[in-house]
């Protein structure tokens, strides 16, 4: 005898849009991890097709001076998704408000402030 679960929606409109208001504040970084979201989805499923174009419609047909415009353009792919994943992790370290997340920091050795002279015309007389 097993207990049959009751079928959940995946998506959940109603509660979406009630979430939504909670967002409202963090709109700016809401948009930036959507977009970094969307274009790594995108950039990573991009690059295998380059390369299939790449071998198909070049080296197939011994056409090298189209092959290396597949290799750049697959190398400017490569480098969007790099720093869409950059972003996505560096707006993880940032949310996560802890400073360990971000590794370690370079020792001073010795170097702090001494001295900070401001120009004579910024003060108010």
């Amino acid at each position: 005898m097993s207990k049959k679960k009751p079928k959940s929606k995946v998506f959940d409109a109603q509660l979406f849009k009630r979430l939504l208001h909670y967002i409202k504040p963090y709109t700016g970084f809401f948009i930036l991890a959507l977009t970094t979201v969307i274009g790594l989805a995108v950039f990573g499923a991009l690059r295998p097709k380059v390369l299939q174009l790449a071998i198909d419609q070049n080296i197939e047909q011994k056409f090298e001076p189209g092959f290396l415009t597949y290799m750049l353009l697959m190398l400017g792919l490569l480098v969007l998704e790099v720093t869409c994943r950059t972003l996505k992790e560096f707006r993880a370290i940032i949310d996560s408000k802890n400073r360990s997340n971000a590794g370690t920091s370079a020792p001073a050795h010795g170097l702090y402030l001494i001295n900070i002279e401001y120009p004579k015309s910024i003060y108010v007389q």
